[in-house]
């Protein structure tokens, strides 16, 4: 049935936000410890 092919789709696309969103979230913090460093070195001078 047409619902069930929805579905279907739906979850083959939901891991591929998944993992998106996590390597989003994975720069978003290496970012913002090479911020601090940045930060900490400027300190330092």
């Amino acid at each position: 049935s047409p619902r069930h092919n929805k579905l279907a789709t739906g979850a083959k696309i939901k891991p591929v936000y998944v993992i998106s969103f996590g390597m989003m979230w994975s720069f978003k913090s290496i970012n913002e410890q090479i911020i601090r460093r940045q930060q900490k070195i400027v300190y330092k001078l």
